[in-house]
């Protein structure tokens, strides 16, 4: 928390009462990241709002926004949080990714073969993290597996 450091005050809105960053904020406000009472409490007593990791709602950055600034903006939170968006994102930019393939259904998986080059890792799109909602998977029927299990 080096903005503690820094002389700032910091809220932390975060709904788990043992939160690290609660626990050394000036202020923690424990509730859920969509309650719009404790949004606005937050909102109207800060000068900017950021957030630690992306899985907070765009929804909630967008609220917060009628208040103060909020930086990453949620629009750029809503793309960090999908990965199918931010690899769409970066191709449209110009940038190389490694090839993929959305996997919504399990019949999107007939084109795997022709789009991703095995062993490869199949990721959910959402709230996966250290490793969490990945696998390796050297064939279309281990892919077909793994995606069944998530």
């Amino acid at each position: 928390m080096e903005a503690l450091s820094l002389g700032y005050k910091v809220i932390v809105l975060e709904p788990d009462p043992m939160s690290p960053a609660g626990a050394v904020a000036s202020e923690h406000l424990r509730a859920a990241y969509d309650d719009e009472e404790a949004l606005e409490s937050m909102g109207q007593r800060c000068d900017v709002v950021t957030t630690e990791f992306e899985n907070i709602p765009a929804s909630t950055l967008e609220f917060l926004t009628r208040f103060c600034p909020v930086r990453p903006n949620s629009k750029a939170v809503q793309v960090a949080q999908n990965r199918h968006r931010e690899k769409t994102f970066a191709r449209t930019l110009g940038l190389a990714t490694a090839p993929f393939l959305n996997v919504i259904a399990d019949a999107d998986l007939d084109q795997a073969e022709t789009h991703v080059k095995f062993p490869a890792i199949l990721k959910s799109s959402e709230l996966g993290y250290d490793g969490k909602g990945q696998a390796v998977v050297h064939s279309v029927d281990e892919a077909r597996l793994a995606f069944t299990g998530m």
